[in-house]
Parts: C-alpha cells; structure tokens; sequence
C-alpha cells in the first residue's frame, strides 16, 4: 500500500528548513558531471508538483504496525518509524525530481537505481551531495583507504537545500494539509532527531563525537553495536530494539555525532529548528532551550 509522504520527512534527512518564503523558479542547466554549478531555485508550485509527485510511490516497511503501537508509546498505526536512507530510498523523489526538471527543459542524465543520488544532485544545479565524491546510497556501511568511513555531506548542499525544498505547512499533499501528515504520519521522527541532539549538547557533544570518530581508525569497526552500547540507555522515548527497519536513539545520536565530524551539524540543526518552529512550535518550545535556537 502506497503512503502520503511529507516532504519534510526527506528533508530532515538534507537539513531543510520548514515555511519558506516565495522563491524566483531558475531555468538553469542541472548537469552533475559540470564543474561549475549553477544554483537552481525553486517556488511553492514547483514543492508542490513534486512532493505529490514523490508520494504516489512509498509504501510500507517503514511504518507503524497495530502490533507495534504500544512498544512506540502509542504513536498510531502508519506513523513512521524508520530512518533516513528509508526515507530517499523508498519513494519515487527520484522519478519526482525528474519529472520535474524535464517539465523545466532541464535536462538530467541521473540514473534513477535504488541506491542511486545523482538526481538530488541535478535538483540543486549541480551541488554535490557529499564532499566525499560518493554517487550513491552505501547499504552497509563505507570502507576508504582501508579503514570505516561514512558519508561526509556537503555544507554547501545543505544551505541550498535549505532555502529551497519544504513546503509550507498547508500546502496540499494528496489531498491533506503538509502539517497534517506531519503530526499524523512524522512527529516521532522529528520529536526523536530533536531531543537526540538536546541531549548531546548536554550530555558533552565534542567528547562523544571524539571517541566515536576514534573509533573508525578500525576497519571493522560496528558502528551500530557502538551505538546500542554507549548509548542504549540515552532518550529512552526512543530506544526501542533496533530491527533493521526501525531507527532508534542510539541511532539518531550517531547521526548527530557523524554530522559534527563532518562539519555540517549546524546546518542541520539550523533546518531542524525551522521545521519544528513551523509545525510543531509549541512542543519544540518546551523541550528545547532558546540557547539552542538557530
């Protein structure tokens, strides 16, 4: 069965910001293989088109069963529970994106494979999404020069990403409102990144982030059991098993914790900010210290 998918959900994913203004729509060449990228903009129309577009092809594995509603502390059946690369991977953003820029006479020679991310790439005008050089989506995990690595994003990507890509909270997605899907189908989600990041920054940010990035001088190194054992008892709300669907705490702090290895943590956090003021303002009031605020 097919999902309405929120942009937003992506999005967490590149650090966009929520309620952007109206934006001039850029015409320019999308060309990932140039040197010289040219940066696109986009308006509400064009979030619009696509996000309806991207929702036609999302589906199940990564949402909530009625069998597992109690263990997620009563999030209602089809909220979502996964993570990420769930998110790029398991919609049609790429078609979407296509679709899009051709409807512009962009032209994108992106290959559309499941792991695949050159489209992301022709979105933004030609912005690489890593500074690492990587194409695609690694499944298990990135070996460089011998030892563990991970994917290293482009701030500059991000920033783009930020003035660019989320719908208002009332724009129409298949029929209902962006907030709507938000607080039905992505809160935890959100909720989950936002208190994982609070509780680095309390808990000590820059000496979790050393020992864990020590850790990858190792080539066999487990990022995943790293995690769970450092962290499992970290933000309980959210430490629910990890069974290679779901996304826990332990998980979004490792995610927070690559994020300031790689240089890019403020500009996600920046984005997170915005999200939540726009369609969660109260929540995200009361648990976030305004010291935090970006």
């Amino acid at each position: 069965m097919k999902r309405t998918l929120l942009l937003v959900s992506l999005l967490i994913f590149i650090g966009i910001v929520a309620c952007t203004p109206k934006l001039n729509t850029s015409t320019t060449s999308a060309d990932p293989k140039s040197n010289e990228p040219s940066i696109a903009r986009y308006s509400d129309a064009d979030r619009t088109t696509l996000f309806n577009e991207a929702s036609k092809g999302c589906y199940d594995y990564a949402y909530l069963e009625s069998s597992q509603v109690s263990e997620y502390g009563g999030y209602p059946p089809g909220h979502y529970i996964s993570g990420i690369k769930g998110l790029v991977l398991y919609c049609d953003f790429r078609e979407a994106i296509q679709s899009l820029l051709t409807s512009k006479g962009i032209f994108c020679d992106a290959p559309t494979d499941f792991y695949e991310l050159r489209s992301f790439e022709c979105l933004s005008g030609g912005i690489p999404l890593f500074t690492t050089g990587e194409k695609t989506f690694s499944a298990f995990g990135i070996s460089r020069n011998g030892k563990a690595d991970f994917h290293h994003y482009n701030p500059e990507f991000v920033s783009w990403a930020v003035e660019n890509l989320i719908p208002h909270p009332g724009t129409n997605i298949q029929g209902k409102t962006a907030n709507n899907v938000f607080l039905r189908t992505y809160a935890r989600y959100f909720k989950m990144m936002t208190e994982t990041y609070v509780y680095l920054q309390q808990e000590g940010l820059s000496e979790a982030s050393s020992n864990y990035k020590a850790q990858f001088g190792d080539a066999s190194f487990d990022g995943l059991a790293y995690l769970k054992e450092r962290f499992s008892g970290a933000v309980p709300a959210y430490a629910q098993a990890y069974d290679y669907t779901n996304m826990n705490s332990s998980m979004a702090i490792g995610f927070w914790l690559r994020r300031d290895i790689d240089g890019t943590i403020d500009e996600f956090w920046n984005g997170l900010t915005r999200v939540m003021l726009a369609y969660m303002p109260e929540w995200f009031k009361e648990h976030v210290d305004p010291k935090y605020y970006r």
